[in-house]
């Protein structure tokens, strides 16, 4: 049997190639990280040394699959032009730190239409989204978008909308795909506790592409109740998506391959959180 692909979302301080470290401690194959403050529109470049340091603590530490979230002030589908033009170029500085990283994957969230509606934001994300890929180089680094929990006036909370922006754009995998949350889906109103509404949900995915559509999965419990439309994760078993969920996902042959990352809150009384929710996920994947 092939391991479980699972991760965590880790700290870059003190360092990018420490991120791999960090990793190897909690006994994970798959790291997802920043490469840069998420609430900033600037960055430093990464310097060579460094790169080439992440590059070799990820072969060192056993990492199998490696990721990067794009910052959180990316909108590709805000009215407004100059945003758009912001977010645009933000997404190619990362695709090309992630290259120079050996980084597999960017994740996106396509972002809010900023009450002008849906219809329209996801328009001006496929806009977006083409414009970005039409000026990258051709580089070894998926572009995911992943789906919303649909809070304020955020676009994709509906997996059918994701793949309707990368229509729209006429992009496909492997270039593109799609990375799933749970806690999103949940507080967007798919009742991921139900077998019948996971099957669902994982099929509208798989439907445009099959297995290539879906390329990374995050696993996150929900603080907020179904179609809250509240993003705020909670640790597995202790939201109100409690355990079945995450048995239904692991123990699916059709996931088995894609890499599955945890976003969940770090410390609290002095628990070290990571190692939990980790260690009851592989749990629950022995049975």
């Amino acid at each position: 049997m092939s391991p479980l692909l699972l991760g965590a979302h880790l700290s870059i301080s003190g360092g990018i190639p420490l991120a791999p470290r960090r990793a190897s401690e909690l006994g994970c194959n798959v790291l997802q990280i920043f490469t840069r403050n998420p609430s900033r529109w600037s960055a430093k470049s990464i310097p060579p040394e460094q790169a080439r340091a992440f590059r070799e603590a990820v072969l060192e530490a056993g990492i199998r699959c490696t990721l990067a979230h794009a910052p959180y002030l990316v909108n590709l589908a805000s009215p407004d032009p100059k945003i758009r033009g912001m977010s645009q170029r933000m997404i190619l500085e990362d695709l090309e730190r992630c290259e120079s990283l050996g980084i597999s994957f960017l994740i996106v969230h396509p972002g809010s239409h900023k009450g002008s509606g849906s219809d329209e934001g996801i328009h001006r994300a496929a806009e977006s989204l083409a414009r970005v890929l039409e000026k990258a180089s051709p580089v070894a680094v998926s572009l995911l978008l992943e789906n919303t929990a649909g809070q304020g006036h955020q676009i994709a909370w509906k997996v059918r909308e994701l793949v309707q922006i990368l229509r729209s754009a006429a992009l496909a995998p492997p270039r593109v795909g799609l990375c799933l949350d749970t806690c999103h889906a949940f507080a967007a109103g798919y009742d991921l506790r139900s077998p019948k509404v996971y099957a669902r949900w994982i099929e509208e995915a798989l439907e445009p592409w099959g297995l290539g559509g879906i390329q990374a999965l995050h696993l996150n419990d929900s603080k907020g109740r179904l179609a809250s439309r509240i993003d705020r994760h909670e640790h597995i078993g202790e939201g109100w998506l409690g355990l079945d969920p995450f048995r239904y996902l692991l123990a699916d042959p059709r996931l088995k391959d894609i890499p599955k990352i945890i976003e969940t809150p770090k410390e609290r009384q002095g628990l070290p959180w990571d190692a939990v929710n980790l260690q009851r996920l592989r749990g629950l994947a022995e049975f």
